[in-house]
């Protein structure tokens, strides 16, 4: 066994430099991960209507929440003996003794017609006082309640799992159609409850086939440096999380990220966004946070060829100190979906509380993000976007594309949205997603800022997709943040008021710039004269201005 690994200098004084430590046996690679694993006969029952209910696919499908009723519950993935059926089972892991657990997701809720179904699951605990229940709960408003349509056998009493695999089976009669459904499964006590081989089945029913669907052309997404192509055009994404397509069909945002909660988007969804021009980060979080980061490549097959997928959400915020995913998994779900799939590139989001997290995760996906929020009844520190932009870029050095997660809500003014957005765009994001939709569109100020933001960006991408000029330029005020783009023969200086104060006499210096030139400035109808390179103008606060030079 090594006890301890010690790295000297000879030298007295000075900095020593240590990254990237590890000690394998055989290949330097993530491949250790998946060695050694045994795996048994799959239960698959047919017409089961619970998805992914062996959980060889992780938590795909399936939602987690462990704070109910004061308790910490982690999750994870049982395998070897604690797997009852194939290579994994779901493990529901108590930190604090409460309530913590599973449903089935939006994309797998349950709508069930009047007969007799019959729900199974295994079960078994590890440690002492395992408890578990499970319930249907329904997930809208109108038609039956729950106890009209089912009324026994809609969940279960609180009851000690023993630690040994045991099958639990119940009879559940439906005498009015009900739907949405949502199965939960918690663990209630100490210890770690694990449960595989869940499955809904109505007695009777035919065998369903399963459904084939035409195969389609993919589409292509490459990454040239830190420019991304989306079927060999320049693409600049701006999305939100949490949207319809119906809902952004038209305002100049082209990108869905679902929320973790949702689920993986299915392929009706992916048609609704074909046909409105828009495409989708999906999300793969379920394998990832069930530490099953071999299985995403068999999670994508279902949906790789489909023309609305934009990119592979392996994991959100993976270095959240409740449900972390360590770098090793995301770097191998990475390796492995590109051997699957070159189509599309892998993408996450991490945690901007601490700048390590980012450079920890740079080189386990193809496009890093972070989120940032800086509004908030505490704080409202608009610069954290650009600063947290720069450290984005430090972190993948430049090489590779990064975004912007920031918010769009209630709190936030249309000149602070502005604000957030420009100063991300300037600083260098590749892209840019707002949290979250519902929150945007339930505030008319809020949503009719953000569709004014979309077109004018929308406008602006050829702009934001082109390269950034080498040419010099100065500004006479910190506060005032630029880029510089050239464009067609033109340039384009990107400028916002990173304060909340107005900031006048303004003055901008372009020395390659000779001669009397023209300043468009873009979406504001006026004309400013620029003479051999310079210019002045005045900014409210937040305030953008966005100057067309032709001539250049």
């Amino acid at each position: 066994s090594i006890r301890e690994i010690t790295f000297y200098s000879e030298k007295p004084s000075g900095i020593i430099y240590i990254d990237n430590i590890r000690l394998t046996k055989g290949k330097d690679d993530d491949s250790w991960l998946t060695r050694g694993l045994s795996v048994k006969p799959l239960l698959a029952p047919p017409n089961n209507l619970i998805k992914n209910g062996d959980f060889e696919l992780g938590f795909l499908y399936w939602g987690s929440w462990g704070q109910w009723d004061g308790g910490v519950y982690i999750f994870g993935s049982g395998t070897g003996e604690d797997a009852f059926s194939g290579e994994a089972s779901a493990a529901i892991i108590c930190q604090k003794e409460g309530r913590g657990g599973i449903y089935t997701s939006p994309s797998a809720f349950l709508n069930l017609k009047p007969g007799d179904y019959r729900l199974t699951f295994y079960a078994k605990g590890k440690g002492e006082g395992v408890k578990m229940f499970w319930i249907l709960l329904k997930m809208a408003e109108g038609g039956p309640s729950l106890e009209e349509a089912i009324p026994e056998n809609n969940r279960s009493p609180r009851f000690d799992v023993p630690s040994k695999w045991e099958k639990y089976e119940y009879q559940i009669r439906v005498l009015k159609e009900i739907g949405p459904l949502a199965l939960y499964i918690f663990n209630v006590g100490r210890g770690t409850l694990y449960v595989d081989a869940v499955s809904l089945i109505r007695e009777g029913g035919e065998i369903e086939r399963e459904k084939i669907f035409p195969k389609r052309k993919a589409s292509k997404v490459e990454i040239k440096g830190t420019q991304i192509y989306l079927n060999g055009k320049p693409f600049f994404p701006l999305g939100f999380y949490n949207a319809e397509p119906e809902d952004l069909a038209g305002t100049g945002f082209n990108l869905i990220c679902r929320d973790p909660g949702p689920g993986t988007p299915g392929r009706n969804f992916l048609d609704r966004c074909e046909r409105n021009g828009i495409m989708v980060s999906v999300n793969l979080e379920g394998v990832l946070r069930a530490h099953l980061p071999w299985k995403a490549s068999e999670a994508i097959k279902p949906l790789l060829d489909h023309p609305a997928v934009f990119a592979w959400y392996t994991c959100d915020e993976p270095d959240h100190s409740q449900w972390t995913v360590p770098p090793p998994e995301m770097r191998l779900a990475t390796e492995l979906l590109h051997k699957t799939d070159p189509n599309h590139p892998t993408f996450t989001v991490v945690m901007p509380w601490a700048d390590s997290n980012i450079y920890q995760y740079a080189d386990t996906v193809d496009i890093i993000a972070t989120d940032v929020y800086p509004i908030s009844d505490y704080s409202r520190e608009i610069i954290k976007v650009a600063k947290s932009t720069d450290v984005l870029k430090r972190a993948v050095k430049g090489e590779k594309p990064v975004f912007m997660v920031t918010q769009s809500t209630s709190e936030a003014t249309p000149e602070e949205e502005y604000a957030m957005t420009y100063l991300a765009i300037i600083h260098g994001a590749n892209g840019i997603l707002y949290w979250n939709f519902p929150d945007a569109r339930k505030n008319p100020q809020i949503w009719q800022t953000m569709l004014r933001i979309g077109k004018e960006l929308q406008r602006l991408s050829p702009v934001l997709t082109s390269p950034e000029s080498k040419r010099k330029i100065e500004v006479n005020n910190p506060n005032i943040h630029l880029l510089l783009k050239e464009y067609k023969g033109k340039l384009y200086v990107l400028t916002i008021n990173s304060s909340k104060e107005a900031q006048r006499g303004i003055r901008f210096a372009l020395p390659s710039l000779k001669g009397k030139k023209k300043a468009k400035v873009l979406f504001e109808d006026r004309i400013i004269e620029v003479k051999d390179g310079l210019w002045e103008d005045s900014y409210a606060g937040y305030e953008r201005h966005l100057y067309e030079i032709g001539g250049g």
